[in-house]
């Protein structure tokens, strides 16, 4: 079964990943990964995103300058739109792939990304899980995780989707609210 999780940042995505991937041997498909993947020096987005950006969004090793590509198009939606198009189509055909190299390997495959909603992956998993964290929860991770300011947190969660949303979409909300004990319990009935 492939089962998508998704959630708000700082929701603790990665840590019901890492539990899964620990304890029942699922494989695991973290699509920020592949995202980054693809946008390597002699990848298939790295070609376009220069091209569109030009070279003062490279390094001097000529790898992808991250921290100025987030400053320069998250202040913008048609720049956010317009990296979204060149990304996540490659993301999508990427994660397919790898979802069908190793279905016959695994009982689960867990595919973690926050937009697995707004990019409309319904065809691409069995069931979706959402990471239902408070907010002020996921603000306290971020600030103290990332170095996240308190406006950076709040500017980044107010561009997903609220929590109705998120519930409305998921055949299942997994409640992360830092009992961990509680959170392994939720996943244990889910995948035993």
């Amino acid at each position: 079964m492939v089962i998508g999780i998704t959630g708000g940042i700082g929701a603790g995505k990665s840590t019901v990943m890492n539990y899964m991937k620990e304890h029942f041997d699922c494989f695991i498909i973290m699509a920020d990964d592949v995202a980054r993947d693809l946008q390597m020096k002699g990848e298939e987005a790295y070609k376009e995103i220069v091209d569109w950006l030009g070279e003062e969004a490279l390094l001097p090793d000529l790898e992808l300058n991250r921290a100025y590509i987030a400053d320069y198009v998250f202040e913008d939606s048609e720049r956010i739109d317009k990296l979204n198009s060149i990304v996540h189509p490659k993301v999508r055909e990427r994660i397919v792939k790898l979802i069908n190299d190793n279905i016959s390997k695994y009982k689960h495959i867990a595919l973690e990304a926050a937009l697995l909603v707004e990019q409309h992956y319904e065809d691409v998993y069995d069931e979706l899980w959402y990471v239902h964290t408070p907010k002020d929860i996921r603000i306290k991770r971020l600030m103290s995780d990332r170095g996240y300011s308190y406006e950076k947190c709040l500017s980044i969660i107010s561009k997903q989707l609220d929590d109705d949303s998120y519930k409305e979409a998921a055949d299942y909300v997994i409640i992360n609210d830092g009992d961990f004990n509680n959170l392994y319990t939720q996943l244990k009935s889910k995948l035993v």
